[in-house]
């Protein structure tokens, strides 16, 4: 399989380092684990509360940069938010007890990476793709499965896209992950994606994906392998 990204989005975005932990043979389900993941996502949380104390959300460097790409494409940032802005949203908001929700071991230890750093991470259960992984440039004939409803929508024309051969994976770069490829206790080998922009450096990425990747060796076996896309490297073959 091939994990690319289009040559528009490093041209038009600056400095995109796409970080890919591709993990094969694991076990995605709690079973004597639960309270240590647990444990580092309610840290996550406390810092993430700690950061936002004195200052909004739409304060944060990270954010700042990513409502500004939302704002390139086309879909506005107080109605869709990236990633990480709606994780601190989460994590701040007394409504939410201030944290968020536990789903199975992949997700929660992306999340606890994303919350850790303040960075977008998503990904795809390989095994549901059909061809390739493509961060790409829609041109809105692409279809989606609403996560969790299976229901059908299209993406908007020139919004950032995750796709594979047949149709879109993740909308808005990373604002909503398809119901086709999600991660539940039945996935087996995984691709994830850490999405540094601006101020993130190769070396950043690298350093967030060995940490990512040791904890899915901890806690979900497998065999990683990490890699890192950007202007020089657009293409990878797992």
């Amino acid at each position: 399989m091939e994990i690319k990204v289009d040559k528009r989005i490093v041209d038009q975005f600056d400095n995109v380092q796409i970080g890919v932990l591709v993990v094969k043979g694991l076990t995605n389900d709690y079973k004597n684990n639960y309270d240590e993941i647990d444990g580092l996502l309610k840290a996550a949380e406390k810092s993430v509360n700690d950061h936002f104390k004195d200052k909004e959300i739409t304060e944060d460097e990270t954010i700042i940069r990513w409502r500004g790409i939302y704002s390139q494409f086309g879909a506005k940032p107080s109605k869709f938010r990236c990633s990480i802005e709606s994780l601190c949203r989460m994590v701040t908001s007394e409504k939410n007890d201030y944290q968020i929700r536990r789903i199975n071991p992949l997700v929660d230890i992306y999340n606890y990476i994303s919350l850790k750093h303040r960075i977008p991470v998503g990904g795809d259960d390989t095994d549901k793709v059909e061809g390739y992984i493509w961060l790409t440039v829609a041109d809105g004939t692409e279809e989606f499965s609403v996560l969790n409803s299976g229901e059908k929508e299209f993406a908007c024309e020139k919004e950032v896209i995750y796709r594979d051969e047949k149709e879109v994976l993740c909308r808005r770069w990373n604002w909503r992950e398809s119901n086709k490829t999600k991660l539940d206790d039945t996935t087996r080998n995984v691709c994830l994606f850490v999405e540094g922009v601006s101020v993130y450096s190769e070396e950043d990425m690298r350093g967030i994906l060995g940490e990512m990747a040791e904890l899915v060796r901890k806690y979900c076996g497998g065999e990683a392998s990490i890699s890192v896309l950007n202007s020089n490297n657009l293409k990878l073959e797992i």
